[in-house]
């Protein structure tokens, strides 16, 4: 049986959408391995797939480092992620030896947007690799950068070299070290996925085109699939105090939930929250992540609930208000629920921008602009019309793909040739 190792990390929202490609390649006959931080690993073993454990990155605390969060609660994305690579510079040196390590055995390797030491492992083993990528960060002309979206339409192909560049920089000291002294490989003279896709290598896009339109500027090796959804993650049985809350007052509730953002301050982001849903006349379920809740109470209008299946939630609440990740946006849109995002980082505006391109919420606004008055504001806007059609409509049109199995049969196609 060929073996396929799965070179993942990130959030929940990165990682579980190759979980979802993982248990299609299973069924079509392959010994699937995912390598991942240990946060992910009951995660994965649930579906019966292999896992390695990636042990140098575990990013709920990278972004728990005091610094890191400062950064974001003054609105400073840049100097925020800055300061992420500052401090992931004594652990790159692990991360590429564990990345490295964790491919062994493997028939053929995926890689996600930072492919290193997972691709130098499939080099030395001579097997074949495939990129795999859960936003449009392949360069063109008609797409910005998504951590750049407001930058002049002249940028577009340079910002998306730029990020790539960017990130081989932080790592093409110490990769180029060990391609000499440990694993015996040339030195790279050029980022490895210029050369990866000079050499006319498919790159798999998890993303429907149904939310974003394949540029006229790629070829036929970039790959639009659909998204990758876990698609039998429905079995949850809910607290009778969330059932009970769900079905109050004949009324849905909104979802609200920022992922794995840190907040600056947990209490009053909340009581603003709750003042706006008085206003709105509304309830909500409130998601926090790791942030700290142990003072926040349950009330009429909020139900504060922890990790909880988005596919199970979804479809239960009236609109969901989310931090924009590609994960999250899926999940809402899969829903048919209309979308309000707020961002914090990396991708999110830019998908809060698609989405508000097609008619499914209003546009983007940061969470330091809002207040208890405007927050109630965009919460009843989600109710019009329009927002709720155009959400149904592109659920509808999703609802037809399938982009694991796409993916998984050109993953196929590789392996066979």
């Amino acid at each position: 049986m060929k073996k396929i190792i799965i070179a993942t990390m990130g959030s929940r929202g990165d990682v579980e959408p190759y979980i979802a490609l993982g248990i299609e390649l299973k069924k079509i006959g392959y010994d699937v391995v995912i390598s991942a931080p240990r946060v992910y690993c009951s995660l994965v073993q649930k579906y019966n797939l292999g896992y390695r454990e990636l042990k140098a990155v575990n990013p709920q605390s990278m972004m728990k480092i005091p610094e890191v969060e400062a950064q974001f609660n003054k609105g400073n994305m840049v100097g925020a992620l800055l300061l992420l690579m500052k401090k992931s510079k004594s652990v790159i040196k692990e991360y590429l030896q564990e990345m490295y390590s964790n491919m062994e055995g493997a028939d053929l390797v995926i890689t996600t947007m930072v492919p290193y030491g997972a691709s130098d492992a499939a080099e030395k083993m001579n097997v074949p690799m495939v990129h795999t990528l859960l936003n449009p960060a392949v360069p063109t002309k008609t797409i910005p950068c998504v951590i750049m979206p407001h930058i002049p339409k002249w940028l577009y192909s340079f910002s998306h070299k730029l990020l790539e560049r960017g990130f081989y920089f932080c790592f093409k000291q110490e990769l180029n070290h060990l391609r000499k002294t440990q694993w015996h490989l040339p030195k790279l003279k050029k980022p490895p996925l210029e050369k990866y896709r000079e050499n006319g290598n498919v790159t798999l896009l998890a993303y429907s085109d149904v939310v974003l339109q394949k540029p006229k500027d790629w070829s036929e090796k970039e790959v639009i699939t659909g998204f990758w959804q876990i698609n039998n993650e429905i079995e949850y049985d809910p607290p009778k105090e969330l059932a009970d809350f769900l079905h109050k007052e004949n009324s849905k509730p909104y979802y609200i939930g920022f992922g794995s953002m840190p907040l600056k301050n947990v209490e009053q982001t909340v009581f603003m929250i709750d003042k706006a849903l008085e206003i709105a006349g509304e309830r909500a379920i409130l998601y926090l992540s790791y942030n700290n809740i142990k003072n926040i109470k349950h009330s009429d209008r909020i139900y504060v609930v922890k990790s909880i299946p988005h596919s199970w939630l979804f479809p239960r609440v009236k609109a969901t208000v989310i931090h924009g990740g590609i994960g999250t946006c899926r999940a809402s849109l899969i829903a048919g629920k209309p979308v309000l995002v707020i961002p914090f980082m990396g991708d999110q505006e830019f998908w809060g921008l698609q989405l508000f391109e097609k008619g499914v919420g209003p546009k983007p606004i940061k969470l330091k602009k809002l207040d208890a008055e405007l927050f109630a504001k965009k919460l009843l806007e989600l109710k019009f019309d329009v927002y709720q059609k155009n959400a149904k409509e592109i659920s509808k049109q999703l609802s037809s793909e399938n982009g694991v199995l796409v993916a998984a049969e050109k993953i196929k196609e590789i392996l066979r040739s």
